[in-house]
């Protein structure tokens, strides 16, 4: 097989485990929980020559009643050169301004989104801020890239580690935008029957930030609303939990 054929294979297997993750049957990758980070769009480029490219609305600015609005957009870039592969992120650079709920510079922890391993290369190029990382051992080494070509189980790990580290970066980075001073997120007490399970934050844009009995069959959890208003978090969480009894209280004491 010519390296070519490998860069086709490889990218398209990228392409099918992107869909799997936002498409109609939405797929958890098993680390991440998504909670509505919008969707990665693969691009046509020179694939053939190893590149490789994908775009997304901001989570800041997605919701499923805008989710036709491009108000602000990221890119995805990937340079599969063997011995010298490049993984990177262009973000707006309106939206990597500030800091994190938490006190940190959204550019500091925007650089070490990729495994807590700070971009090598971080520059403004025109209305956008690229992090860039640069990949030289296995399985992104020369020589690892020239056994794909002959051996489909070196072929598949480079598949394997390319689509987590594209998958994690694009979300990751979308959680750090998320938490920025300054964007809108509500806190709400939500009443149930049962404990809120975590796997509702797969799905909907919710942090669960403490949950307690109160008595039997009586709970109550504190939930950090992103891009949802009290209303709309109630009629997903009933929906989703129709056996739970769900009632929310936003901040003022009104019900949901």
């Amino acid at each position: 097989m010519l390296l070519p054929d490998v860069y086709q294979k490889v990218f398209a297997y990228l392409d099918d485990r992107i869909y799997e993750q936002w498409g109609g049957n939405f797929r958890s990758n098993g680390f991440w929980r998504t909670g509505m980070i919008p969707p990665l769009a693969p691009m046509d480029t020179a694939r053939k020559q190893g590149f490789w490219q994908a775009r997304g609305r901001i989570a800041t600015n997605y919701t499923p009643k805008t989710a036709g609005i491009v108000v602000a957009q990221g890119q995805v870039t990937v340079a599969l050169i063997g011995g010298n592969t490049r993984i990177g992120i262009f973000l707006p650079a309106s939206v990597t301004e500030g800091t994190t709920s938490w006190g940190e510079s959204i550019v500091d922890t925007l650089a070490i989104s990729q495994e807590s391993i700070r971009a090598p290369i971080i520059r403004r190029v025109g209305g956008d801020m690229l992090f860039d990382w640069v990949y030289t051992d296995a399985p992104f080494s020369a020589g690892w890239l020239r056994d794909c070509a002959e051996d489909a189980v070196s072929r598949e790990v480079l598949e394997q580690h390319l689509v987590w580290r594209v998958i994690s970066l694009w979300e990751s980075s979308n959680r750090v935008i998320l938490s920025k001073i300054g964007h809108s997120v509500v806190e709400v007490l939500v009443h149930s029957r049962a404990p809120i399970p975590a796997v509702v934050t797969e799905t909907l844009p919710i942090t669960i930030r403490d949950s307690w009995e109160m008595k039997k069959d009586s709970w109550v959890s504190v939930l950090s609303l992103d891009l949802l208003s009290v209303e709309d978090a109630e009629t997903a969480l009933q929906k989703m939990l129709p056996d739970h009894g769900i009632r929310c209280v936003s901040p003022d004491g009104e019900m949901g």
